[in-house]
């Protein structure tokens, strides 16, 4: 354990993964959704840094997934 706060506590050595999942049906994805997601996808493809997985790829399919972002 590197430190323990009200908020939680942060350690160290391990492997820690977050992932972000959302869910929008595709009858209520508008243009603003389409837009953020292609700005998402450029800022992910640009970032370099030792503790972010790099993106290999996006899906724009859409069926069986939409949208979707591959590390």
């Amino acid at each position: 354990m590197l430190k323990e706060g009200l908020q939680g506590t942060i350690k160290g050595g391990g492997t820690e993964i977050a992932v972000i999942s959302v869910c929008v049906k595709q009858e209520d994805w508008t243009g603003y959704y389409e837009l953020y997601f292609q700005r998402e996808v450029a800022d992910l493809a640009r970032l370099h840094h030792e503790n972010v997985g790099k993106l290999r790829g996006y899906c724009k399919e859409k069926a069986p997934f939409p949208k979707s972002a591959s590390f």
